[in-house]
């Protein structure tokens, strides 16, 4: 018995849906909520991210390999003194020579992080866009993808703590010093009472022995 055209539309509708994967028998229209559920997941997480890169109180900025800047939250346009982003790009044209104030320091730094993967609690100086020298501590972490390689720095200015250390280490050697001085001081001044003995006790040593003889004489 022939199908009616109906009976053929509706199989063809049919088939055709079991092909793109929304039929009734397909495996793939199974996992499309759960593929919908993942993909609202990493939106979230993706504008959570977003979030914290542009309230982090910390500077944060994203490197490619060939020493481009691809991204840098709010707080690191701060830390280096530019008006926004675009001024900050086209200052640092290579962060390896232009934000790292020693460009040797850096070649070992990113081979370091390319072949560790992460490093934390790197401490190392920076130029701003004032050419003020500041002391940094950088975490660094290392992204690859078969679409993009990226280096990201979370960066915190420690230029206070450093002036702080500076200022207790002067004060150690001053103090160092003046303890050195104060005890050779006191030597000389021992020296001094030494041999201030050692005429007392020889005085009194020659007056004994006039006595004696004094006496002798007497007798």
């Amino acid at each position: 018995m022939s199908k009616s055209k109906d009976e053929k539309e509706k199989l063809a509708q049919e088939n055709y849906h079991n092909i793109i994967g929304l039929g009734r028998f397909s495996v793939r229209k199974s996992y499309f909520p759960e593929l919908q559920k993942k993909i609202e997941e990493l939106r979230v997480e993706k504008d959570k991210y977003q979030r914290i890169f542009k309230e982090a109180p910390h500077g944060i900025i994203q490197v490619n390999l060939s020493g481009e800047v691809l991204e840098a939250n709010p707080a690191m346009i701060d830390l280096c003194g530019d008006g926004s982003l675009t001024e900050l790009k086209k200052r640092i044209g290579d962060y390896r020579k232009d934000l790292f104030e020693s460009s040797d320091e850096v070649i070992k730094f990113v081979a370091d992080i390319q072949k560790l993967g992460s490093i934390k609690n790197y401490e190392t100086t920076f130029l701003t866009q004032t050419g003020k020298v500041i002391n940094v501590s950088i975490n660094a972490l290392f992204q690859k993808s078969p679409d993009i390689s990226f280096i990201e720095l979370f960066v915190q200015d420690i230029s206070e703590r450093k002036q702080n250390e500076t200022k207790l280490e002067e004060y150690r050697e001053g103090l160092e010093k003046k303890v050195k001085e104060r005890t050779a001081e006191l030597e000389r001044q021992n020296l001094e009472l030494e041999k201030f003995n050692k005429l007392f006790i020889g005085r009194e040593f020659r007056i004994k022995e006039l006595r004696d003889k004094l006496k002798k004489y007497e007798e």
